[in-house]
């Protein structure tokens, strides 16, 4: 499974990689997942405390888009 997440095989064929990730793919798009406590305090940080000024996310999953309180500009990703 790890050659499918080679970067030089991905590029000449992504398949392998996206039907090993699959399930993951599919559960961010169905928005199977939930944002998790961590995700609500920085919520909370913002919106009770007014002390966020950024969150900055690596993450793919788009969790912190279920914070509704948490304002889009707010939100770096810096992610591919």
């Amino acid at each position: 499974p790890t050659l499918a997440l080679d970067k030089v095989m991905f590029l000449q064929n992504p398949l392998p990689m996206l039907e090993l990730k699959r399930s993951f793919i599919l559960g961010t798009y169905e928005k199977q997942w939930k944002a998790t406590l961590a995700h609500r305090v920085v919520e909370l940080l913002h919106s009770k405390l007014g002390k966020l000024t950024r969150l900055y996310t690596q993450n793919i999953d788009g969790l912190e888009a279920q914070c509704t309180d948490l304002p889009s500009e707010k939100v770096v990703n810096v992610h591919g």
